[in-house]
């Protein structure tokens, strides 16, 4: 059996923004999204690389690619508190 590939950030927003809508009202909880994007930059998405390309260091490249990856699924709970 063979799998689509997953990127692991993405997955952790998914599950929490599912958690966050799965929630009961006026139930409680602690969120936790352990992102490892900016210390694992070796798995980015092509839309994250786009969106850093003007960066010309690639060491720093890499590390924004995480931070933004982070910073959408980060978004995505917030919108998902929102609703």
């Amino acid at each position: 059996m063979s799998r689509k590939p997953v990127y692991s950030t993405k997955l952790i927003g998914s599950h929490a923004t599912r958690f966050i809508r799965e929630m009961p009202d006026g139930g409680s909880f602690f969120p936790c999204l352990p992102s490892n994007a900016v210390q694992s930059p070796n798995h980015v998405t092509e839309e994250h690389t786009t969106r850093n390309a003007r960066i010309e260091s690639e060491e720093r490249r890499l590390k924004a690619v995480g931070a933004t990856a982070t910073d959408d699924e980060i978004g995505r709970v917030l919108k998902g508190l929102d609703e």
